[in-house]
This record gives C-alpha cells, sequence and structure tokens, in this order.
C-alpha cells in the first residue's frame, strides 16, 4: 500500500496563503470577523468568540484571496505558538490577519491533508521551520517546502473520509459538552 506512495513538497499539492496585514485604525468592534494566532485553539480549532473585527466596508477585491470558510486548515506562523493548526467550523465570513496562514490543498484531498498537518509530528515540523531568536517566524515558502508522504488520490479520500467521520462525532460531542456545560451554569 506504501509503495504507491510518492515524497512531494506541501507546496506541490497546496496553495499556502499567509494572511493580510490590517491597519491598527482597521479594527472595529462589529463588522467582519478576523481570525488571528489566538484564535487557533491547543486542540486543533478556531475559537471565535473572542475575535477582533474590521468593518464590513473595508472588503475589497484585494481581500478576497483572505476569505476563510468552513473547514479551512489555518496555521500558526509566529511566536511560541508556530506550527500550531485549526480547522474553521463557521457559516460566517472570516477574513485571515497576517501571520496566520491558510493551507488550500488544490491537488490532494482536503480532508486527508488536514490528518497530515494536524498530526503532532507535523505541528512539531512547522514549529521547528520558525526561526528567529526573540520571535519564532516561518515564511510560507519554508511551509510549502515542508515534505509529505502522498498516496494515490483515491486511498487519500478513504483516508480522509475515515478520519473526517472521527473528526465529526469528536466535534459533535465537543458541541455537546458545550450545551450541558451551558445548562449546568443556568
Amino acid at each position: 500500500m506504501i509503495a504507491n506512495w510518492k515524497e512531494v513538497m506541501l507546496g506541490d499539492v497546496c496553495n499556502i496563503i499567509p494572511g493580510f496585514a490590517f491597519k491598527s485604525k482597521d479594527w472595529s468592534e462589529e463588522g467582519i470577523p478576523v481570525l488571528k494566532i489566538k484564535n487557533i485553539t491547543s486542540n486543533n480549532t478556531v475559537d471565535l468568540s473572542d475575535v477582533d473585527c474590521v468593518p464590513s466596508d473595508l472588503l475589497s477585491s484585494k481581500l478576497e484571496r483572505f476569505i476563510l470558510k468552513d473547514g479551512d486548515i489555518v496555521l500558526a506562523m509566529t511566536g511560541a505558538t508556530a506550527g500550531k493548526v485549526g480547522k474553521l467550523r463557521t457559516d460566517e465570513k472570516v477574513l485571515l490577519n497576517q501571520r496566520v496562514a491558510k493551507i488550500e490543498p488544490v491537488h490532494a484531498d482536503r480532508d486527508f491533508i488536514w490528518a497530515v498537518v494536524s498530526s503532532k509530528e507535523y505541528q512539531r515540523r512547522f514549529f521547528h521551520l520558525a526561526d528567529g531568536a526573540a520571535q519564532p517566524n516561518m515564511s510560507g515558502s519554508q511551509i510549502e517546502g515542508v515534505p509529505l508522504r502522498l498516496p494515490p488520490i483515491g486511498q487519500q479520500h478513504r483516508i480522509g473520509q475515515f478520519i473526517a467521520s472521527y473528526d465529526n462525532l469528536i466535534d459533535v460531542n465537543h458541541r455537546r459538552i458545550a450545551l450541558l456545560e451551558e445548562m449546568t451554569r443556568r
């Protein structure tokens, strides 16, 4: 099975899109939420409960490539949490901030890529890419250069679907727990 897997670089099968550098004057309390490093949790999710926003009228054609959608994979590129990954779960429009990258599978199964990059091994790899003594940083091109073993697309789909079914079950259970905790507080 593994004999027909090929070695590729992440950038061969995914677009790596670093976020946009919003100006401090752009921030507001209402508008379009902006995903920052602080929103990527240690359990590979994205928490939008404490999110900063930019006004809706700021959205232009140049910002469209930074619009995130449900299921997008994001990666922290800077700081002590460099290498941390999360999967966005939302129905609302969210923008991508600087120092966070979107990993967008193009020539690979999204669920398979998620399974790979969300593993502890790959999070360590990403963290070790970050260089700089005072503030660890990694670039988009460094992320693109990360190697991975890639099975044929049919196997990617089967592996990805198998893992996605477990991820969905975990997600449902997290929501149930949150509802039960809320009911307990009331």
